[in-house]
């Protein structure tokens, strides 16, 4: 009996070293929610979405922003634009030479290769992987689309009780 194949998670034929901005999903091994803790209602009131949520970081969250912060460090001409780690999972804005300063004298690192290295940084930190294979993408196609994802992001915290990634 053959094995389902894996569906690819790239697009075929694209260069993901290109310069674009990149809307960014990474989970946590089997969606184990140990990168944070939300407190507080975060969900449906009158007046829309309740704010009073407050993300608690665990060891594994702040070393999390902590390596994401250090993306530019290592990849000069990638910049995070907007994340949030939420207990299980990372949404994040990823800008690859878009920089007004940003001079294509190497060629740029592909999207993968950042997350790899972001990833395995983080397990080396934390002596163990804590991450399901591959992540999802998005290339932003323009500045709406960009506007959608960063309020996706931005609220992603008060909507957590109504979240895809939200097993409990």
């Amino acid at each position: 009996m053959d094995s389902p194949q894996r569906k690819k998670q790239r697009l075929f034929d694209f260069d993901y070293a290109s310069e674009r901005y990149y809307f960014l999903t990474i989970c946590t091994k089997d969606r184990q929610p140990f990168l944070s803790k939300i407190v507080g209602n975060g969900g449906p009131s009158a007046a829309g979405f309740d704010r009073s949520v407050k993300l608690l970081y665990s060891r594994a969250g702040k070393a999390c922003i902590q390596h994401l912060r250090n993306i530019p460090i290592h990849f000069p001409d990638v910049t995070v634009d907007k994340f949030v780690v939420m207990p299980n999972h990372i949404h994040l804005i990823i800008v690859i030479g878009c920089a007004e300063n940003s001079e294509r004298t190497n060629p740029f690192p592909t999207l993968s290769t950042v997350i790899g290295q972001y990833k395995a940084g983080v397990s080396k930190e934390l002596g163990v992987s804590i991450w399901q294979k591959s992540f999802y993408d998005h290339i932003i196609r323009g500045k709406e689309d960009y506007r959608e994802i960063w309020e996706y992001i931005e609220q992603n915290p008060l909507k957590w009780a109504q979240d895809e990634y939200n097993d409990g």
